[in-house]
């Protein structure tokens, strides 16, 4: 991306010196400029996330150890939730059978 920016900007000079009107490569810095404005907090934003997210990871061990400290919805241990899961539709199915149970009590 930098290199196809420089390219512009090159080619913009170019033309420039070429016709006499520096008007063009005047547009051309301030068009270059508004793009590295617009597109460098976007990644700059994208990167800082992901070190967060990285570093959380890194430091969950620490966290836990800490009195007092909730787990945060990101530090669930390996395999938590899928015995979470499995808790929730063992208890799913065994109101279900229940539920069932009472219902051919009551046709009785």
């Amino acid at each position: 991306m930098g290199r196809m920016l420089l390219l512009f900007l090159a080619l913009a000079a170019a033309v420039s010196w070429a016709t006499g009107n520096y008007w063009i490569i005047t547009a051309a810095l301030v068009v270059a400029c508004g793009f590295v404005l617009l597109v460098v907090p976007v990644i700059n934003n994208r990167h800082n996330k992901r070190f967060m997210a990285d570093l959380r990871k890194r430091n969950r061990g620490n966290m836990d150890l800490q009195s007092g400290w909730v787990k945060k919805p990101w530090q669930h241990d390996e395999g938590e939730c899928k015995r979470q899961k499995g808790l929730l539709a063992a208890q799913i199915e065994a109101h279900a059978a229940k539920s069932a149970a009472e219902r051919e009590d009551s046709k009785k």
